[in-house]
C-alpha cells in the first residue's frame, strides 16, 4: 500500500498560514485597542459619558465615536468632536496605523500635539481646531503626504510655520487662524497646487507675502489678515480668477493695487485691505465685480 503526505503537507501549510494570519491579526487589533485606551486614559473630564463605552463589554470597533475597517478591523476614524472632553492627546495615537480621519474639533484639550501624528501615514483629515493645544505645529505632520485637511484654528500654537508644504501635494484646506504663530510664511506652500481654502489670519507672521503663492491656481479663499504683513501685495496674486474671498486686512503691507482688479477676479465676493499702508487711487474696475459683497 502506498501512501500519499501531499494533500496532508497542503493542509498543514494552510492551517500555518491560517494561524499566522489570526496573530497578526489579533496583535494588531489589540495594538489598536490599547491605543484607544491610552488614549482614554489622558481624558480627564468626560461630562457627557460618551468613553463609558470604551470597556471590554463590546469590541473596540463599536466604541463611541470609533469607525473600523470592515475587513481588517482596524480603526480608520476617530470623531469625538464637540463632546467638551478634556485632557491631553495621548502620543499612543501615533499606534493607530489605519487612520484616516481625527476630528477632536470643539473640545478642551491642552498640551502640546504628538509628533506621533506623524506616524499616520494614511491620515487624510485632521481637525483639532477650538481647543487649547499648546506649544509649536507638529513638525513630523509633514510625513502624512496624503493629508488633505489640517484644521487647528483657535488654538494656543507658538512658534515659526517652519514646515515644508511641498511633501502635501494634495492638501486642500489649512486652518491655522486664531494662534500665535510667528515666523514668515513659507514660500512652499506655493508648491501645493491643490489648496483651495488657506486661512492663516490672527497670528503674529511678519516678512512679506511670498509671491509662490500666485501659483496656486485652484485657490478660492486666502485670509491672512490680522498679522504684522509688511512689503507689497504681490500682483499675481490678483490673477488667480478662482479667488471669491480675500482678506488681506490689518497688516503693515504697502504698494498700489491693480486697476484691473475688478476684471481679473470675476468671483471676487468679499475684499478686504483695510488698516494697511497701501496708497494710490482705489481701482475703478471694482464696480465690474458684480458678485462683489463685502468691501
Amino acid at each position: 500500500m502506498v501512501f500519499s503526505f501531499f494533500p496532508f503537507s497542503i493542509l498543514f501549510f494552510f492551517v500555518l498560514v491560517t494561524s499566522a494570519r489570526l496573530v497578526y491579526s489579533l496583535s494588531n487589533n489589540f495594538t489598536d485597542e490599547q491605543a484607544l485606551l491610552s488614549f482614554k486614559s489622558s481624558i480627564t473630564e468626560d461630562p457627557s459619558g460618551v468613553l463609558e463605552s470604551w470597556n471590554n463589554s463590546i469590541h473596540f470597533c463599536h466604541w463611541t465615536g470609533v469607525t473600523c475597517s470592515r475587513r481588517r478591523q482596524r480603526v480608520t476614524v476617530l470623531d469625538l468632536s464637540s463632546l467638551n472632553l478634556a485632557g491631553t492627546l495621548s502620543p499612543h495615537i501615533g499606534n493607530l496605523s489605519f487612520l484616516r480621519t481625527i476630528y477632536l474639533f470643539e473640545n478642551r484639550f491642552h498640551g502640546l500635539i504628538p509628533n506621533d501624528i506623524g506616524r499616520l501615514f494614511r491620515l487624510q483629515d485632521l481637525s483639532l481646531g477650538n481647543n487649547s493645544f499648546q506649544g509649536g505645529f507638529p513638525a513630523e505632520l509633514h510625513r502624512c503626504t496624503d493629508i488633505r485637511f489640517i484644521n487647528l484654528h483657535n488654538n494656543n500654537l507658538q512658534g515659526e510655520l517652519a514646515i515644508d508644504f511641498a511633501s502635501w501635494s494634495k492638501l486642500d484646506f489649512i486652518d491655522l487662524s486664531e494662534n500665535h504663530i510667528s515666523g514668515s510664511i513659507p514660500p512652499s506652500i506655493g508648491n501645493v497646487s491643490s489648496l483651495r481654502l488657506i486661512y492663516l489670519g490672527d497670528n503674529n507672521l511678519t516678512g512679506d507675502i511670498p509671491w509662490e503663492m500666485a501659483h496656486i491656481a485652484k485657490l478660492e479663499d486666502l485670509d491672512l489678515s490680522y498679522n504684522r504683513l509688511s512689503g507689497t501685495i504681490p500682483l499675481p496674486l490678483f490673477n488667480i480668477s478662482s479667488l471669491y474671498i480675500v482678506g488681506l486686512a490689518v497688516n503693515m503691507l504697502q504698494g498700489t493695487l491693480p486697476s484691473d482688479l475688478g476684471f481679473t477676479l470675476p468671483k471676487l465676493q468679499e475684499f478686504y485691505v483695510g488698516e494697511n499702508k497701501l496708497s494710490g487711487p482705489f481701482p475703478p474696475s471694482v464696480v465690474n465685480a458684480s458678485n462683489l459683497h463685502y468691501l
